[in-house]
């Protein structure tokens, strides 16, 4: 157990939509504020992409989306308690079982569940999508951290074949939105146990521990790791990496929803209720690549690829996707 008033935050690295720079100008973005909904109703709009006049040809017509599979991932997981608390319009932490089995609330996340392409076992494949380019993916899912780090070139991709770290991504090419219906801060927090085990001389040790992490070195350390201190310390500074540089605002967002505090007993009825919610047809719902003898074939009306992975299938059996 753990006293929530002695909780002290580390770092809160914030969770966002990640998109190409010139796909969120297209939307309107940075004059107009832009959410999850925009991105459902482009999904579901028959016109897709081409009701814009600035669309580029090549991106199709259909927007694909990609994040992490909540069973597998702190990231998609936030995403899918959030969700909830968003359509039931009340902070995570006062949802109840009723909202979680609210049909209107239960349809929404069904819906948006609906707008993705693949459940990504985790933040590689993601980094993969994004160095392949527009044709299979435009809104990520994922951290800001990530987002500094892929422009840094840190990060790991499947490239070849293998899975290496990829090279840096094109200077200001992609930016994160925060979406209007509220950010997630990823809660990183400093806390001490409560239990039999526990004595005077632990808790005393990981007092002076709490209190040399949250001193304003550490944490600026962590802000050139490209995580946001969970205080108010200042992200104005010539080494942080939280800015325009890296497509991120280094203010904080509008609207700010915490999934961190959910209570047990809801998050469970949640956990519970993904297979009822999850999109149909994602039987085992992870981004897997199965080894066939046809090629890969691209997403619906964005034509058709030959490699995948940077691998050349085009004289050889090839891959496809387990939608």
């Amino acid at each position: 157990m753990v006293d929530l008033a002695t909780v002290q935050s580390i770092v809160r690295p914030v969770i966002g939509i990640v998109t190409y720079e010139e796909m969120a100008r297209c939307l309107g973005w940075p004059e107009n504020e832009i959410g999850y909904a925009d991105i459902m109703a482009l999904r579901t709009d028959p016109e897709g992409w081409a009701k814009y006049d600035c669309a580029r040809p090549q991106w199709g017509k259909r927007p694909l989306v990609a994040f992490t599979d909540p069973t597998t991932s702190s990231t998609g997981r936030s995403l899918l308690l959030g969700l909830y608390a968003i359509e039931a319009g009340v902070p995570p932490e006062h949802l109840t079982t009723s909202d979680i089995n609210d049909p209107k609330v239960v349809e929404y996340v069904k819906e948006f569940q609906g707008l993705i392409d693949h459940y990504s076992i985790g933040t590689t494949v993601l980094n993969t999508k994004i160095h392949q380019g527009p044709l299979y993916g435009h809104f990520f899912i994922m951290p800001e951290d990530n987002l500094i780090h892929l422009y840094e070139g840190t990060e790991l991709a499947y490239i070849g074949g293998k899975e290496v770290t990829a090279p840096p991504i094109e200077p200001v090419s992609m930016v994160m939105i925060y979406p209007k219906e509220g950010a997630m801060p990823r809660n990183s927090c400093a806390c001490i146990v409560q239990t039999d085990w526990v004595t005077d001389e632990h808790v005393e040790a990981a007092e002076q521990w709490i209190d040399f992490i949250m001193k304003d070195e550490q944490k600026r350390a962590f802000m050139a790791q490209g995580l946001r201190p969970g205080t108010d310390l200042s992200l104005t500074g010539p080494d942080n990496p939280i800015g325009p540089k890296y497509g991120l605002n280094s203010s904080p967002p509008n609207v700010v929803i915490k999934p961190s505090l959910v209570d047990p007993p809801v998050a469970a009825a949640i956990d519970d209720a993904w297979q009822d919610v999850k999109k149909a047809g994602n039987r085992n719902h992870r981004s897997r690549y199965v080894h066939l003898n046809e090629r890969i074939q691209a997403p619906e009306g964005h034509g058709r690829s030959d490699s995948f992975f940077g691998q050349d299938t085009r004289e050889k059996p090839g891959w496809t996707r387990n939608m």
